[in-house]
């Protein structure tokens, strides 16, 4: 069985979906054979180690070998230890490259490395000749002083109108069968994560052998995300009762607390739906601290409370 993921990544720069204007920059850099300390930040399944891999293959052909790139990527690559032999070793290990061209260490969820790790390597950006490339997802867990000497590249998740383009290639290439509400379905659970997009829709293919809106969620399990925003619109409308009524229809399906609570966390960050930043941030303050008393077993009544904060809230939507 061909894994469409494989089959469909995007060998070259020109080939990577979205964030055009980060990967355009990140292809010049590759072109000039020039690489600084780079940190490469955003959600995942947007592409982040995808485009250091076509760095990796303008500097060196694709067929490098090892001894050009250390990448590191267990918890057990990134301790103090590591960073002191594999790290140090991969530095001090000659290789014969053109003038210029540097090796890379490449350092995936550097945001999850310990910080005597990161003073670590600190030293070693300031003093070798290798290039140090971070992919994280949270920057903030990286120490100041490691940011302040990389260059930043923050990627965004992918917009659904590219995702679909892309989804929709792949079952024109493989003769999926699909409808364009399934995709636009599919596309719109992602929530910018083409990684998860692509393994959903093999996934589908296997089961289904199509792509439909029923199809979808049958095999996610997720809820109707559509239906939640509608509910959503009606509190704000101030017709809690039937705000409330859409809400135990969806409950009754057997969808859980904290999954509707991520699709409302989802429609409040990237839809634009409140009119005030302030409404929006207090809106998913309010979302946050049920989320939290979700683990300690809270239930559809506290989804109800929500509803009634948003109607007594008076925000204005734009609908």
């Amino acid at each position: 069985m061909i894994n469409l993921l494989e089959k469909y990544s995007p060998k070259d720069f020109k080939d990577i979906i979205g964030n055009q204007d980060v990967i355009s920059q990140i292809s010049l850099i590759a072109s000039t054979k020039k690489v600084p300390h780079l940190i490469i930040s955003g959600p995942s399944g947007i592409g982040k180690t995808l485009s250091i891999s076509c760095l990796a293959y303008t500097l060196y052909g694709k067929n490098f070998s090892s001894n050009l790139i250390l990448h590191l990527s267990s918890c057990h690559d990134r301790g103090i230890y590591a960073v002191r032999t594999k790290v140090k070793q991969f530095i001090n290990t000659k290789v014969d490259l053109p003038t210029g061209i540097p090796k890379l260490v490449i350092m995936e969820e550097a945001d999850n490395i310990h910080q005597s790790s990161q003073q670590a390597l600190r030293k070693m950006l300031e003093t070798s000749k290798v290039s140090f490339i971070f992919i994280c997802q949270n920057i903030s867990n990286l120490i100041e002083p490691l940011q302040s000497r990389c260059v930043l590249f923050h990627l965004q998740r992918i917009k659904e109108l590219e995702m679909y383009k892309f989804l929709e290639n792949i079952c024109v290439q493989e003769n999926i069968k699909y409808t364009r509400d399934g995709l636009d379905t599919l596309t719109n659970i992602s929530h910018g994560d083409l990684r998860i997009a692509v393994n959903y829709l093999q996934s589908l293919q296997l089961c289904y052998g199509q792509i439909s809106k029923k199809k979808v969620y049958n095999l996610t399990g997720l809820p109707p995300t559509e239906k939640i925003l509608d509910l959503m619109k009606l509190s704000f409308s101030h017709q809690i009762s039937e705000s409330y009524k859409q809400l135990l229809d969806i409950s009754n399906q057997g969808y859980s607390v904290y999954d509707i609570l991520e699709v409302f966390m989802f429609h409040l960050q990237e839809e634009n739906l409140i009119e005030t930043e302030e409404d929006r941030l207090l809106l998913l303050k309010k979302i946050g601290d049920i989320q939290i008393t979700s683990f300690d077993g809270a239930g559809y009544l506290q989804l109800g409370k929500l509803l009634c904060d948003f109607s007594n809230m008076n925000v204005t939507i734009k609908i």
